[in-house]
């Protein structure tokens, strides 16, 4: 007997019902660890609840997340309440979420808490020992799933900021048992390369046990001990792992990895041009300095001429000599009339000058001057001077003419 023929939606539709049907599934409470854990902008939470063995996709519509007075992360063992419904146009069942009560944290979490708080123990995630990021790296390695989305961001990435770019793509396991290995091991490899300016590890999002291969301790130290700067672009937004913390820069994801790594050539553009404008700026302004400059050693060499400096020397003897000349013109005139007003007093005081006027003078024989009687009496020789000569008389002598007066 053959079977009905169903479409897929019938299918779905059928397998929906079946489940609504069910009296148990509209009201069930089922108790599992929170992981790959997202709040969206629309207010609803979307989330997965596992255990060791499987997992169930979970949502909690906004108006039911309003009654929670701390959101869950992942990590989280919770129980919850809620129904179980087919999402027919997905093919697939999900829980709807009503209340949500928190029963302490998830194994992997608290396993992932106590390696972050050993190793920052240690220091290996402190500030001090961040290496730079090469601002324009020639070279940039890549270690990540050759086929995840991971690759295809950080390629589209690159397209749009600098085609140009060099990437090495070093392929490896993202999610597995082997995966810390070829990570670990890709490191190793890049680092013994002398071409590689920074080195982004790279996947898409996940639940923590996808991730859990970046939350060793010695991705950790493989990271940490590469002389080649290493960033992280690991997950989404709300995804932090082990080797985030150790690493160099961590991105929020493979994409914000590509573009905090890769240069933009406009960017670089804009700068070459600003740089050439400033490099004109720089050079005008060091052609007018050094035009300056020539200006005042032609000023300086003009001044300084020999043969300037020899006219303008003979020039500086003609002055003095002018100088000199007028300076012993003006002090012969003042010595002359010096004179002039010496020779006018010698003359005024001169006694000889007397004698024009009838006067004489008697001296005797000591050339002294006699200018009394008794004086006379008592020379024994005088000398009378008058105006066109002398006489000289003894004592006892008739002056001839020469009366003496007596009393």
């Amino acid at each position: 007997m053959n079977s009905k023929v169903l479409s897929v939606s019938s299918l779905n539709n059928y397998i929906k019902k079946i489940i609504d049907a069910d009296f148990i599934l509209r009201n069930v409470n089922v108790q599992g660890e929170i992981s790959n854990f997202k709040a969206h902008t629309s207010g609803h939470l979307y989330f997965t609840l596992k255990d060791e063995g499987s997992r169930i996709n979970c949502v909690m519509f906004r108006q039911e997340r309003q009654k929670l007075r701390v959101l869950p992360r992942d990590g989280d063992k919770v129980t919850i309440r809620g129904r179980v419904a087919a999402y027919v146009q997905g093919g697939t069942y999900q829980i709807y979420v009503d209340d949500l009560q928190s029963e302490g944290t998830g194994d992997l979490y608290a396993k992932f808490l106590q390696i972050k708080e050993r190793l920052a123990r240690e220091g290996l995630f402190d500030e001090t020992r961040r290496r730079p990021i090469p601002p324009n790296p020639q070279k940039i390695a890549v270690i990540t799933s050759p086929t995840g989305a991971a690759i295809r961001d950080i390629i589209k990435v690159l397209r749009t900021r600098h085609p140009g770019q060099c990437l090495v793509i070093y392929p490896v396991q993202v999610q597995g048992e082997t995966s810390e290995k070829e990570v670990i091991a890709a490191l190793a490899r890049i680092n013994q390369r002398q071409d590689i300016d920074t080195i982004i590890i790279a996947r898409g999002g996940g639940s923590i046990e996808d991730l859990w291969s970046f939350n060793s301790e010695a991705m950790a130290y493989a990271i940490r001990a590469s002389r080649i700067p290493v960033v992280t672009g690991i997950g989404h937004d709300i995804d932090f792992t082990i080797a985030d913390f150790a690493a160099d820069l961590r991105a929020a994801t493979p994409s914000q990895a590509a573009e905090l790594t890769i240069p933009n050539r406009m960017d670089n553009l804009g700068q070459i041009l600003d740089k050439k404008r400033r490099l004109r700026q720089l050079m005008e302004a060091r052609m007018r300095q050094e035009k300056s400059h020539l200006v005042m050693n032609l000023r300086f060499i003009r001044q300084n001429d020999p043969r300037t400096i020899l006219v303008n020397e003979m020039k500086n003897v003609s002055d003095h000599k002018e100088r000199m000349a007028q300076a012993i013109r003006l002090r012969l005139d003042r010595e002359e009339r010096r004179l002039e007003r010496a020779t006018s007093l010698l003359s005024a005081y001169n006694p000889y000058n007397v004698l024009d006027k009838g006067y004489a003078i008697i001296q005797n024989e000591s050339n002294e001057v006699l200018k009394t009687v008794s004086s006379l009496d008592a020379a024994h020789m005088f000398r009378i001077r008058v105006r066109d000569g002398e006489a000289t008389y003894q004592k006892g002598e008739k002056l001839n003419g020469i009366e003496r007066e007596t009393n």
